[in-house]
């Protein structure tokens, strides 16, 4: 089979750019390992801004506030306009978009190596032009392209589905800090409908040694203990900023596998997005003038467009980890670790 762009992982940032591709009239196919789209567990949290690219798929609803909550049980709110979504129903949209448009989707199929052009997979080999990795944190395309990563900053998400909640305000998000319940993180909830919500946590395993399955567990029975979980998610999130090449030659990385993702909230929606515009952007120019080392001018757009926050938030993330000693550090410095805060942005 021959493709000009061929796109590993039908995540966020692999549909996003197939959406952009095909909208332009650029041929392109996305594989995706899972048989279904949306699987990712993600608190789903989007910024209005992202209703310009697309039509958004799964909004379960509003919100106006981010209530932040110290050890101490003192909250803090900032006004933050934005929605929650249900990322299956969110990612099926833009599959959705793309098809309409027609971008090719193959589902099943996993990636196993590429070279010279030629990527094989677990069903066929294809030939590109231009091969984008878009397959998460343990992509097989960023792995050959640079294997330099922290491996301590490799979060372990996990997320439940929580249902029969009281006291949860539809319009506003949660998030709790407690070296209790996640040491050198949070637990967020975040309102999916009335009385319920989507509950979790990350933890780095490498830098605390903690199940955080016990942990969540351990939040809600003590802050909702009449609930009923629904849904149990787990996955694997990059936290050490832009991998140190996103671009060789006629190969790209978006999304968490370019770990685009901020190294302190972990959210990485609008990142996937704003970069896989860029890149369609780049990658029609070098399609256009038959030029491939135009792609080069991917990895510096998209450095200056969010790099600069990325290494802010790294920094803070080394800073973090060594405030968990104890939910007195923790409340002394929280407000120069966490993004509601004015301190934070200093």
């Amino acid at each position: 089979m021959r493709v000009d762009v061929t796109i590993v992982g039908g995540g966020v940032a692999g549909l996003s750019l197939a959406y952009f591709l095909s909208k332009k009239g650029i041929d392109c196919l996305v594989i995706e390992k899972n048989y279904e789209i949306g699987l990712k567990p993600c608190a789903g949290y989007i910024p209005r801004f992202l209703f310009k690219y697309f039509k958004i798929h799964g909004i379960q609803t509003s919100v106006d506030y981010m209530i932040t909550i110290s050890p101490s049980g003192k909250e803090y709110v900032r006004k933050v306009r934005g929605f929650i979504v249900d990322r299956r129903s969110f990612d099926r949209g833009i599959a959705i978009q793309a098809s309409s448009y027609g971008a090719k989707l193959s589902l099943g199929e996993k990636a196993l190596d590429f070279s010279d052009n030629i990527l094989i997979t677990n069903k066929r080999r294809i030939s590109y032009k231009i091969l984008v990795g878009c397959d998460g944190v343990n992509s097989i395309v960023a792995r050959k392209l640079d294997n330099d990563i922290d491996k301590k900053l490799i979060a372990y998400a996990v997320q439940y589905e929580v249902y029969n909640l009281k006291d949860i305000d539809q319009n506003s998000t949660y998030n709790y800090f407690n070296v209790n319940y996640a040491p050198g993180s949070y637990v967020w909830v975040y309102p999916i409908g009335e009385n319920a919500a989507k509950i979790g946590l990350g933890i780095l395993p490498r830098v605390f040694k903690v199940n955080p399955f016990r942990l969540i567990e351990k939040f809600i029975n003590e802050n909702y203990k009449d609930s009923s979980i629904i849904s149990v998610q787990k996955a694997l999130i990059p936290l050490y900023a832009f991998r140190n090449k996103i671009v060789n030659k006629n190969v790209l990385l978006i999304g968490d596998s370019a770990s685009s993702t901020d190294p302190i909230s972990g959210a990485g929606i609008s990142s996937a997005v704003m970069l896989a515009k860029v890149a369609s952007e780049i990658i029609q120019k070098a399609l256009e003038n038959e030029d491939l080392e135009i792609l080069q001018k991917y990895e510096t757009i998209a450095r200056k467009l969010i790099g600069r926050r990325l290494e802010h938030s790294l920094k803070k993330r080394y800073i973090a980890n060594e405030f968990y000693k104890s939910n007195e550090h923790l409340e002394k410095n929280l407000k120069h670790i966490w993004i509601a805060f004015d301190e934070y942005w200093r």
